[in-house]
């Protein structure tokens, strides 16, 4: 007879409990306005969850020693700050600054190939004085987040092509086996052949 009772107790407490990503997902969601603006937005989301992959994965690599798990936290902290800045600014902000902490992730782990991003690739492009970075992240709406010099920029597209609008005109990049093509605004494409 005890057991019988118990028996719905058990049922339900399976049906209202949630997996540990379902609650991570939730406390994730439950801080300030930017974690909630993160959580609402399904691209937002895939590029948070792919930053917290890379960053644990840098953290659990053989060349975390104390210091540079110290730097490491530091450089968390700092980006944290920035991506937090975004308020008002919006969306677009966010995804630049998920984008650029990415790229900054895959200067650490730059072989994983388990997640939504790829690179760094490293391309020399015709009349740049400077080796172009790239990193693409797949998805619903797949990107790409391009850095020279003192210059970075994040762009989204498709197939292998990537766009953003500039102040001064359409930037592209677009992949190809064997290279790649740079457009800048005003000074038109150029070709980009993989460094080394």
């Amino acid at each position: 007879m005890q057991i019988e009772s118990t028996l719905p107790l058990a049922i339900a407490l399976a049906i209202v409990a949630i997996t540990p990503a379902e609650a991570a997902k939730k406390k994730a969601c439950a801080g300030g306005a930017i974690e909630r603006a993160i959580c609402a937005d399904a691209d937002l989301a895939a590029l948070a969850r792919e930053t917290e992959r890379l960053s644990a994965l840098a953290l659990a690599g053989r060349q975390m020693t104390k210091e540079a798990r110290a730097v490491f936290a530091a450089g968390a902290k700092d980006w944290r700050g920035e991506r937090d800045a975004c308020g008002a600014q919006g969306r677009d902000c966010l995804i630049e600054q998920h984008l650029s902490r990415i790229n900054a992730l895959r200067q650490i782990t730059p072989t994983d190939a388990k997640g939504t991003s790829r690179g760094p690739t490293l391309y020399v492009c015709d009349g740049l004085a400077e080796t172009v970075s790239a990193i693409t992240v797949s998805g619903r709406t797949p990107r790409a987040y391009l850095a020279w010099g003192d210059y970075a920029f994040a762009l989204s597209g498709k197939d292998g092509s990537y766009a953003t609008e500039l102040d001064s005109g359409l930037m592209t990049f677009a992949t190809a086996p064997g290279g790649a093509t740079l457009g800048l605004p005003g000074r038109g494409e150029r070709a980009c052949r993989p460094a080394g």
